[in-house]
């Protein structure tokens, strides 16, 4: 997969992962802080068994970071608001 496919492969990811973790916590998206696709990965598995058993983890988790390969680590890049010290995430 090209850059540009990857990076909208793990946008797309991104979303879904983020949209089901405020359903099993019954928030709304907004109230989850900016986390990349492993965090929300792990968060999902610990909170709610979300895709099953553990080796349903270790194949989930593998077959993430073969379509994305480093960015299933990365972090939302984020900026300081200068009013209140916050981060801002693109």
């Amino acid at each position: 997969m090209d850059p540009q496919q990857t990076q909208h492969t793990h946008q797309q990811i991104l979303k879904i992962l983020r949209r089901r973790l405020a359903d099993a916590l019954r928030v709304d998206e907004s109230d989850i802080p900016p986390q990349g696709v492993g965090d929300l990965t792990n968060a999902l598995f610990l909170l709610h068994g979300q895709f099953g058993c553990l080796g349903d983890y270790n194949v989930t988790v593998r077959a993430l970071h073969a379509l994305l390969g480093d960015l299933l680590w990365a972090k939302p890049e984020a900026k300081l608001d200068a009013e209140n010290s916050m981060p801002v995430v693109n």
